[in-house]
């Protein structure tokens, strides 16, 4: 890594917007290449502004993602993972609370031409991370830019499949939203499966539960003989 590139990292990590413009203009002048290093962790500087996310700094958080993209940082680049910035956003905000800083740097990325599905190394998209992690605000902002309610990671798994197990709220979104309650996984299991294993295993139910939720969209449970042993 340069030096001007360890600059960068350095600025974007104190959320220094002062000092990162100025190195960014020092690199538009000499082809931008800094903008395509990548950190230890394989990180770009737009990955790495994205965990610099400080609520008490939040518009000089904001400032750096903005001018990253400006700069032309690609937002779809990804770490060896094959997460994309937008990826590694939903990943780390997803369980926290609703905010609109986090909203404002998913539409910036998206008006930069960020692939809403853009998957990881495992098949996992943005949609399905914010349901698997309880992403109950990211979700709704997600679909309305367009994501599919129903793909699948590489084990066929939905969105709704991931939510079913982890999250009633989520759930119940996506099922309003048009996720097939009947998806079967590669073992030939429904998200009504997974919810019912939910249930047995923390007694989390309610009345207004997932299980509610897909059985009044039509789901149905795995049959007895899917399962994991069968499967191979």
């Amino acid at each position: 890594m340069t030096r001007r590139a360890q600059f960068i990292f350095d600025a974007i990590y104190e959320l220094d917007s002062a000092t990162l413009l100025t190195l960014l203009q020092l690199e538009l002048l000499t082809g931008g290449r800094a903008l395509r290093v990548r950190d230890e962790e394989s990180d770009t500087p737009l990955h790495a502004a994205i965990m610099a996310y400080d609520k008490a700094a939040a518009p000089d958080w904001l400032e750096c993602i903005r001018m990253l993209l400006a700069a032309g940082a690609d937002p779809n680049a990804r770490d060896d993972e094959g997460v994309s910035p937008l990826h590694r956003l939903v990943i780390t905000q997803s369980r926290s609370e609703q905010c609109a800083d986090v909203l404002a740097a998913m539409q910036m990325l998206l008006e930069a031409g960020a692939d809403v599905e853009l998957a990881d190394i495992d098949g996992w998209s943005p949609l399905i991370s914010a349901a698997c992690y309880n992403g109950a605000y990211l979700v709704p902002a997600l679909l309305r830019v367009g994501a599919d309610v129903n793909v699948r990671d590489s084990q066929g798994r939905t969105a709704l499949s991931h939510a079913a197990g982890d999250s009633a709220a989520v759930g119940g979104m996506l099922v309003s939203s048009g996720a097939d309650p009947n998806a079967r996984d590669v073992w030939g299991h429904t998200p009504l499966y997974y919810a019912e294993q939910a249930c047995d295993c923390s007694r989390f139910c309610h009345p207004e539960s997932v299980v509610q939720a897909l059985l009044a969209a039509g789901g149905i449970c795995s049959a007895p003989h899917h399962s994991v042993k069968n499967s191979s």
